[in-house]
């Protein structure tokens, strides 16, 4: 189809014109299927660890609001030595939630991935990073001044000490501008409430944890120049001219 067309329009569209159009194509068709970077939620430091709940699932992660929009682009999951060469599968998730998160039915998942030992994955800034398909988080400090609803990330496995697992993680972490970070949530199986994976209970850490899952904020588009917004409007409306010329 595409053949097609540049066969077609070499009659009606100068040649710089035509090598302008190839050069547009290529970059459609190669736009890399794995991001080169990634714009992490947050930076850890003093990052510590401990092995808790049982073999059959546990999870850990936080609870955060945005302030404005946020679109997201990457799931990240800590790396730990001793995973890669390990047998645990983890699944790092993000949910938005309604009603303070207090049932089960007031969280949505809106993105989710599995991170599988040695597998290849993207490595920055201490994570693997798997992309997804970029979602929009909706501001959720705007009109809800009583903290009914938000996000929490969450990563669930098996987190006992046994070898190649990973350990929950706490420290001080930095947000990036837009990102509130609020408490940090665990949960293990078996889970009577119903709400597992979610680490829907509080614990003691506070803000402090549980850093084992991150995300990424997709770049915000520059604007259009209008020069060249202006040039490409004139450039179709000659094309245009010129089909129409040729078809009369």
């Amino acid at each position: 189809m595409g053949f097609s067309f540049v066969k077609a329009a070499t009659s009606i569209v100068p040649r710089v014109a035509i090598a302008g159009l190839l050069t547009s194509a290529a970059l459609v068709a190669v736009q890399n299927p794995a991001q080169a970077v990634v714009d992490p939620a947050y930076t850890t430091t003093n990052s510590t660890g401990g092995s808790y709940g049982t073999s059959a699932g546990s999870s850990f992660g936080f609870f955060f609001d945005t302030v404005g929009s946020k679109k997201i682009d990457a799931l990240g999951f800590s790396s730990q030595a001793g995973w890669p060469s390990g047998s645990s599968v983890y699944k790092v998730s993000l949910w938005s939630y309604t009603n303070q998160g207090n049932l089960p039915n007031d969280y949505t998942l809106i993105a989710s991935s599995t991170f599988t030992p040695g597998t290849p994955y993207l490595f920055q800034n201490g994570y693997f990073w798997q992309d997804i398909s970029p979602v929009n988080l909706d501001d959720s400090t705007n009109g809800d001044p009583t903290g009914e609803r938000g996000f929490v990330i969450g990563v669930d496995g098996d987190f006992t000490s046994a070898p190649g697992n990973v350990q929950y993680e706490g420290g001080t972490a930095t947000f990036v501008p837009g990102i509130i970070n609020n408490s940090s949530g665990f949960n293990t199986v078996p889970d009577p409430d119903f709400f597992y994976p979610i680490p829907a209970f509080p614990d003691s850490l506070g803000a402090n944890g549980y850093f084992n899952g991150n995300f990424s904020i997709a770049p915000v588009p520059a604007p259009l120049p209008l020069l060249g917004a202006a040039a490409c409007f004139s450039f179709t409306r000659r094309i245009r001219n010129r089909i129409r010329s040729a078809s009369n």
